[in-house]
């Protein structure tokens, strides 16, 4: 019987979330004088960004590491072909 009204309770929260939400924003968005879409796009990316730095961890520093030392790498190449004397026509 307890959890019963536990579930029901979780569900009230969930739906007054949902409809103060519903709400609110609209209210929110004619009371402005500007544009709203660039502070829900810059706090979506900001969001974001969080989210996918605390998800993956150093796994995302490690990708840009990676993809660094095989450019460094390709570049090294290309100068060395460069400057070998079969590429210089000799």
């Amino acid at each position: 019987m307890k959890s019963h009204n536990i579930i029901g309770f979780l569900f009230l929260l969930i739906l007054m979330v949902f409809v103060s939400n519903f709400v609110s924003v609209p209210v929110y968005a004619t009371r402005q004088d500007d544009c709203y879409c660039a502070r829900g796009s810059y706090t979506g990316l900001v969001f974001g960004a969080t989210v996918l730095l605390w998800a993956f961890g150093p796994g995302v520093f490690l990708l840009f590491v990676r993809e660094k030392r095989r450019t460094e790498k390709l570049l090294d190449f290309a100068h060395q072909q460069d400057q070998s004397p079969t590429a210089a026509g000799q």
